[in-house]
């Protein structure tokens, strides 16, 4: 990774929080068109109060331009409560795609995971299975949201906390 790229809470640079929302709501709107970009706000500004805790995000910057983001939450979406905590919101902007920063961010969230002492991480998915297989990642069910055929994957942090 380039060596001008910074990894931080997002805790720690809340001046990345309107753009992160912004970002999220483009992502992901298609999936939950309830929800606003307000409320990805509101969401993401709850990320502010944690640095290693729940909720809190882990945000990759270089200069003035955010890169890409992966958080921490007790649920992902609230239909689906019998799985939790869960890596949620794992972003990275299109033009920095495919060169290891998604990896690093997700094996960062799992590593704080492992220090909070989660026995067990999942995440939601649809169509990033092998991506997540490749970093240690299980296939536990196959659902839908909204329509959408979902993957539910967890990880027992502990396990990948050295790697």
């Amino acid at each position: 990774m380039d060596s001008s790229l910074s990894i931080g809470y997002l805790a720690d640079h809340p001046e990345w929080v309107e753009e992160l929302a912004n970002q999220h709501r483009e992502e992901w709107r298609y999936l939950v068109d309830t929800w606003g970009r307000q409320q990805a706000s509101e969401e993401l500004w709850e990320h502010t109060k944690n640095r290693q805790g729940l909720p809190t995000t882990i945000i990759a910057f270089d200069e003035n331009l955010l890169l890409g983001s992966v958080s921490l939450e007790v649920y992902d979406y609230q239909k689906i409560q019998q799985y939790n905590p869960w890596l949620t919101s794992l972003w990275v902007m299109p033009f920095a795609r495919h060169r290891g920063l998604g990896t690093y961010l997700v094996r960062r969230i799992v590593r704080e995971a492992a220090c909070l002492k989660i026995p067990h991480l999942h995440l939601l998915t649809l169509d990033h299975t092998t991506f997540y297989e490749k970093l240690g990642w299980n296939l536990l069910e196959i659902g839908y949201v909204e329509d959408n055929e979902i993957y539910i994957m967890s990880i027992i942090p502990e396990h990948l906390s050295e790697k």
